[in-house]
């Protein structure tokens, strides 16, 4: 026994010693073209990168392989000129494929989407560091995957150009056969880049894009100011007129990145809302709301200007609600603790007053609670009528930042929500997100609830109309479907977000009841504030994109991002 498996390993040995020696041949390209592609498809089916729309991987991967076989044939003395030159182009697709893979597997996006150039323009260092490290699981397993189908590829080819260079002396000159075949492969693969497909999986062509997108975005960012105080040339057109009492205080607060789905206020098993739990029967608690985008500039955008899900043209030709406020009457805040290049110049410098306590700093992160002192003076300021926007770091990831230290009301808590995910096979790490995440919702929750007893008491002493709105931008992905935390601009788990109403004069139970069972999305708030909160009338009136409005509004069809809305519900 002991000298039959001696024998098979001997020939195993022999054979695979005879087929390294022997001089490659066209078979031996057809066999490495052939592995590197079934390579590639079963990376993509991994990490879940749509097969079907990226063909264009599919072809440039199969021709770049084919075409350095091919070249090696006829180089002679330039082979390891030309092995090295594939060897950084493959790097390069190996790249491709991890960026690919990532964006699919995290955001559910393309590699040419617009939200890649948006988040590039306006990531600031530290939201960049944290965003790396909210993510760096999936970033350091697709990774090492990418490296992975990397070497295996330079492995090929090193090999086949190491065998072809030591037969090199044995080798007749390439035939006129040869010479043909290497330049008819070479000529369709650049003429292949001129087909859309192929052109979208090149690497070099996708970043030069971005590089191109980046720089007119980056011109646009610098005249920004300019095209917003233009938008003020409409406002007469428009003719604002504030219809309510003399004196108005609404304050606007937007979450960041708060799913409805982890309040208790919403049924949540958790009790991390407490104390706007006990503040119920004085809130509207709207139960059917989702988000204008699955990320924070777009649905930012849409919810203070004109522009909807489905029509962006009124973003720039038409004054948004802080230019509308202000023409009115109004007094204008801009509070935030967001370091956020394109609202800062896309809206809070429109304001009146604006105070920023994030300054960007990655060692030092600043809690949502030093907006407090601001927001304090704000709602106090003598003016008789004002508008208080408070844009908070919310829930954003990486959510154990957005609570002090020593603030783990949930982490490691072996309660019903932990069994579920354990039972559900949420991964370790998602299971200790939705932990950390549930605690920046419970800070959150002091915070507001604590924002409306300070507009309550200012307001009681002022005699101001009082009105509290908190709505967050867009929501989390944090186990609720799958094994991922983070932005989901595709599914429900990115939309759906709580919207709480307060004013000081008690809204009647049986308007509540009506109002809270409304569906609606936050791309028509703006007429919402504008009507409800300001007491704004203009001559393009909205009323039926009013949710507060008892007898005209009319729900409207939602969407994702250009895609009908299709609602879902949770495992957990």
């Amino acid at each position: 026994m002991k000298v039959l498996i001696q024998n098979k390993i001997r020939r195993f040995l022999e054979r695979r010693i005879s087929r390294s020696e022997r001089t490659p041949a066209m078979r031996d390209v057809f066999l490495m073209t052939f592995s590197m592609l079934l390579l590639t498809l079963i990376f993509m089916v991994i990490f879940d990168v749509p097969v079907w729309r990226n063909l264009g991987s599919f072809a440039l991967v199969t021709l770049s392989f084919f075409m350095f076989g091919n070249l090696s044939f006829v180089c002679g003395y330039w082979r390891k000129t030309l092995f090295w030159i594939f060897t950084a182009w493959v790097l390069l697709l190996a790249f491709d494929l991890w960026m690919r893979a990532f964006l699919s597997l995290t955001y559910g996006i393309e590699a040419d989407s617009p939200l890649i150039l948006q988040s590039i323009a306006n990531t600031q260092s530290d939201e960049f560091r944290e965003g790396f490290l909210h993510t760096a699981p999936w970033v350091l397993l697709v990774a090492t995957c990418a490296l992975a189908w990397f070497f295996a590829g330079f492995r090929f080819m090193r090999e086949f150009t190491f065998r072809l260079n030591k037969a090199d002396p044995h080798l007749p000159p390439p035939t006129f056969g040869m010479i043909m075949l290497a330049s008819f492969v070479v000529l369709g693969f650049f003429c292949a880049n001129i087909v859309p497909e192929m052109r979208s999986a090149n690497p070099i062509a996708v970043w030069a894009r971005h590089f191109t997108n980046l720089r007119a975005w980056n011109k646009q960012e610098e005249s920004l100011r300019a095209q917003v105080e233009s938008t003020g040339n409409r406002i007469p057109q428009w003719n604002p007129v504030c219809f309510g009492s003399k004196k108005i205080t609404a304050v606007v607060v937007f979450g960041e990145s708060t799913s409805r789905f982890n309040l208790s206020l919403y049924g949540y098993e958790r009790k991390t809302t407490p104390q706007l739990d006990a503040l119920r029967d004085e809130l509207v608690v709207f139960n059917d709301v989702i988000s204008a985008g699955g990320s924070t500039v777009p649905a930012m955008s849409r919810i203070l200007t004109m522009t909807t899900m489905r029509d962006s043209s009124k973003f720039m030709s038409e004054p948004d609600v802080i230019l509308l406020a202000k023409a009115a009457g109004f007094k204008v805040f801009w509070l935030s603790n967001q370091n956020d290049k394109f609202i800062h110049k896309r809206f809070a410098q429109s304001a009146d007053e604006t105070v920023f306590t994030n300054d960007g700093n990655a060692e030092r992160v600043t809690l949502d609670d030093a907006l407090q002192p601001a927001f304090s003076e704000a709602i106090n300021d003598p003016a008789p009528r004002k508008l208080i926007f408070v844009h908070l770091m919310g829930a954003h990831p990486h959510y154990s930042a957005r609570v002090p230290e020593g603030y783990n009301v949930f982490r490691n808590s072996q309660d019903s929500v932990s069994q579920k995910m354990e039972e559900l096979g949420r991964m370790f790490w998602v299971r200790t997100a939705r932990d950390d995440y549930d605690n920046a919702i419970h800070f959150q929750d002091t915070l507001i609830a604590g924002g409306i007893e300070m507009l309550r008491s200012a307001a009681k002493k002022s005699g101001a109309d009082a009105h509290f709105l908190f709505v967050s931008d867009h929501a989390q992905e944090v186990g609720h479907t799958r094994n991922f935390t983070g932005h989901d601009p595709n599914t429900f788990a990115g939309y759906c977000i709580p919207m709480i109403y307060w004013q000081n004069k008690r809204v009647p139970a049986s308007d509540k009841k009506i109002l809270e069972s409304r569906s609606y999305q936050t791309d028509v708030l703006d007429w919402t504030i504008l009507s409800s909160l300001l007491k704004i009338k203009t001559n393009f009136d909205e009323p039926q994109n009013d949710i507060l409005n008892r007898e005209k509004f009319l729900p409207s069809p939602r969407y994702f991002e250009y895609v009908d809305y299709v609602a879902g519900t949770p495992e957990v």
